[in-house]
């Protein structure tokens, strides 16, 4: 994992990215901030990003050389309770994050934002920096969130999109195939549902291949962990085609430091004809052994804290001291590799067949003792 996502290189970064191209209430917050230099707001990005190196008493010269993310620009479409969240989780990340939402005005996104600084500060609440640091940050990221009047303006230069719109299924295909006119050709399209059919939601699709399911674990902000879907189609080329997208998707994940998780939803006529995609999911999930993944508060608080500790480390030592231990193979067979990871703590030191068995019999993790019941999860 790269440490200092957070901090690394925001003056200098943001000087090179200069002119680079549901049932929600409404949220309430401070007026959006304007755009000092053109509406991607990459100005306001390095006025705020300048503001974090006054705060640390350093200037470019003496900062530590940190890298950018894996790609410049992602949309949102859907600025609601999960979408918001989303944009910020991005824009944290020195991801430029491009919103539409239709009941809410391009020039209302920001405040919409602004609002989730509470959350954000959870998320920091152990970081070892001060808090004009930390206000300084989330000014920075607030600033490269910039609302959008169409789906074509939000997409038309993203390399990935996010729809978060209200989950029912005409909605979401039009969206989807919206979205899909506009974009470019290897532009990633992904859905946050939870319980429609994924190919039900590809139909139409011109390049099925490329639309993914990417589920944020709630609350979104500084969740290291996000679970990535897909339909198991049959035919060679779709397959073949499916397996280079969720891999490229998989890539641009783990350079936000993200740590990801699989759950194969099944080809199109797996469940046979007309049976309700969300009546057979649990079943059909319990049968292959991916579960959905959920956190609960404590959980949550504590990957978040962890989190935040990690991506505002300003050295790589200081950051693995942070990282949760991890092996390549497996530490009670010493035979397999190691693909699951524990949820609760986020020890990744068991292959999956040991942790299916230590599960089985209710055992603990073999590094903090974690009861494994109901905790483990596959990588992909």
């Amino acid at each position: 994992r790269t440490p200092s996502r957070m901090l690394r290189g925001l003056g200098a970064k943001a000087g090179a990215d200069e002119g680079s191209a549901s049932a929600d209430a409404e949220v309430k917050g401070e007026a959006a901030t304007p755009f000092a230099e053109g509406k991607d707001g990459s100005g306001a990005a390095a006025e705020a990003d300048a503001k974090v190196d006054a705060a640390e008493g350093k200037d470019e010269a003496t900062r530590p050389v940190r890298s950018g993310p894996p790609f410049e620009i992602a949309a949102v479409v859907g600025c609601g309770f999960l979408g918001a969240r989303i944009a910020l989780e991005l824009a944290s990340q020195q991801v430029q994050v491009r919103v539409y939402d239709r009941s809410t005005p391009a020039s209302e996104i920001q405040s919409k934002i602004r609002a989730l600084l509470p959350e954000f500060m959870t998320g920091l609440k152990l970081a070892e920096i001060s808090n004009d640091e930390k206000n300084a940050l989330f000014d920075a990221a607030v600033a490269r969130v910039a609302g959008c009047d169409s789906i074509e303006e939000a997409v038309a230069t993203a390399s990935l999109v996010s729809e978060a719109v209200v989950e029912r299924l005409n909605v979401k295909q039009s969206v989807v195939q919206e979205i899909e006119a506009y974009c470019s050709a290897d532009c990633l399209i992904t859905t946050n549902t939870l319980g429609i059919r994924l190919s039900n939601i590809q139909a139409g699709s011109s390049i099925p291949s490329r639309i993914l399911g990417l589920r944020f674990l709630w609350p979104v902000l500084f969740i290291p962990f996000i679970e990535m879907s897909w339909t198991e189609h049959t035919a060679p080329l779709l397959k073949d085609a499916t397996a280079e997208s969720s891999a490229r998707l998989k890539g641009l994940m783990q350079g936000l430091g993200k740590l990801c998780f699989e759950c194969p939803l099944g080809s199109e006529n797996e469940f046979g004809g007309s049976t309700p995609y969300a009546a057979t999911l649990e079943a059909e999930l319990a049968r292959r052994g991916p579960r959905r993944l959920r956190l609960d508060a404590d959980q949550a608080t504590r990957h978040q804290a962890r989190e935040g500790r990690v991506r505002t480390a300003l050295t790589e030592a200081a950051a693995a001291e942070l990282v949760v231990e991890s092996e390549e193979q497996c530490i009670v067979c010493f035979d397999a590799e190691c693909e699951a990871v524990i949820v609760s703590c986020g020890h990744r030191v068991l292959c999956m067949k040991c942790a299916e068995e230590m599960e089985t019999r209710r055992q603990n993790c073999p590094i903090c003792r974690t009861r494994l019941a109901g905790e483990v999860a596959r990588i992909v």
